[in-house]
């Protein structure tokens, strides 16, 4: 695992060095970028709570891609993510969690590549729909873009029924392992820029 991730940091510096901009980016105060997810437990499926997430590193398009220009030559669309988000949010009891994790874009990627790989869409309403799945709804200029967001993280009950937990009630669990696997999440849900 330390190699693989090794690996990976050793490639995404030479495309950084290779590249006039950062792969990675710091949030923006004056455009953040936000998801508004549901999250569910990796272990069984069950519904964990809903959260907002802020996202403290990005990664747009414009500033390249890992994935090749062969592959994005036949159809594959750079991936808009987010490696680093964090934010607060509850379920329906008196719960209130916290959240850390990453997501990508997937109705860019997934659609854009699709309709990319098709040879492109020519129906205008087809058209709508496709540039409705591939870049998101545009709300005009004052609200941004809404885009579909599903990501993977952890999470812990801060509030487990009306009382503070203590960072060991927050991530149970005997070593890191079992203490992942208790608090680890997958997400959908929408993602906009404020």
């Amino acid at each position: 695992m330390k190699k693989m991730l090794t690996l990976l940091a050793v490639i995404f510096m030479a495309k950084a060095s290779a590249q006039a901009t950062p792969y990675f980016r710091l949030m923006d105060v004056h455009h953040v970028q936000t998801d508004a997810i549901t999250l569910f437990a990796v272990n069984d499926s069950r519904f964990v709570g809903a959260v907002t997430d802020v996202a403290l590193i990005t990664h747009v398009n414009a500033d390249g891609s890992l994935i090749p220009q062969k592959l994005q030559d036949i159809g594959l669309i750079p991936e808009p993510w987010v490696p680093l988000q964090v934010g607060l949010g509850g379920d329906i009891h008196t719960n209130a969690l916290i959240h850390m994790g990453s997501s990508v874009n997937v109705s860019a990627f997934v659609a854009g590549s699709a309709i990319k790989i098709c040879g492109g869409i020519k129906n205008p309403t087809a058209k709508a729909i496709a540039d409705f799945m591939t870049t998101g709804l545009d709300l005009g200029q004052e609200y941004g873009v809404v885009g579909f967001s599903a990501g993977i993280g952890v999470a812990g009950n801060i509030v487990n029924n009306g009382h503070f937990q203590s960072a060991k009630a927050m991530f149970p669990g005997q070593g890191i392992g079992e203490i992942l696997k208790n608090a680890s999440t997958y997400s959908l849900g929408l993602a906009w820029k404020l």
